[in-house]
């Protein structure tokens, strides 16, 4: 990545935000609600397609997902092109950017992490992701994982939690989340007290969580809470 770098256009000035705000009318308000998903390793045709309806939409944000870090940050620059208020950017980054890039250094799963003594490496590793994720173009880190792992057979948690204990888990999601937000990437504590105890994955289906809300208060939402 050494030879690359988006164009970062996060503005956080108070007076200029209510001054756009005084200009959009209520649809206009609305987009900036919305999240579009984009993908740096389609065609020319999907590029094209994806300027042309951003142009025309005005979202408010995108989602980066599968691609490479140079095509990511080309096509980052570009969108902001075509917005009359960038964009804020967001990105999967829970074990690093190479979660969902290519050819980028891979770093451990959070249940890897989680066996390391020294907490003070998963915050290194945090302040390393944030400052790829900023040479990215990315405002927005969807991460840590704050789920509580309690099944074993778990498809869609399972690796991707710091453990199977809520304190385990909240005393190692908390340096990754102020890794993070120190180095200036904004962090998103996900997914939702309870998610630890799936037994379907929810990217395909609607998972039945049978767990009482005693199991919810002292086990699932502590980590959350103290995040």
């Amino acid at each position: 990545m050494s030879k690359i770098n988006a164009h970062i256009v996060f503005n956080t000035n108070a007076e200029w935000v209510d001054k756009q705000l005084e200009t959009m009318g209520l649809e206009e308000k609305i987009r900036q609600l919305f999240i579009l998903p984009v993908w740096s390793d389609k065609d020319t045709d999907y590029e094209q397609k994806l300027l042309k309806d951003i142009a025309q939409q005005q979202p408010g944000a995108i989602l980066n997902l599968t691609g490479s870090a140079l095509k990511q940050v080309q096509l980052n620059n570009k969108i902001q092109q075509q917005l009359k208020i960038p964009a804020l950017i967001c990105q999967d980054a829970e074990w690093g950017t190479a979660m969902r890039l290519e050819h980028l250094e891979r770093f451990p799963y959070p249940i890897a992490l989680a066996a390391m003594p020294d907490k003070s490496l998963i915050y290194k590793m945090a302040t390393e992701t944030a400052r790829q994720l900023k040479r990215l173009g990315v405002h927005i880190c969807f991460g840590p994982v704050a789920d509580v792992n309690t099944n074993p057979a778990n498809p869609v948690i399972n690796y991707r939690a710091f453990g199977s204990t809520n304190n385990g888990v909240a005393n190692n999601a908390l340096p990754f989340m102020e890794g993070l937000q120190d180095s200036g990437i904004a962090a998103v504590t996900k997914h939702f007290p309870g998610h630890g105890a799936a037994q379907a994955d929810s990217h395909h289906e609607v998972p039945l969580i049978n767990i009482d809300i005693n199991e919810i208060t002292n086990t699932h939402l502590p980590p959350f809470a103290m995040l």
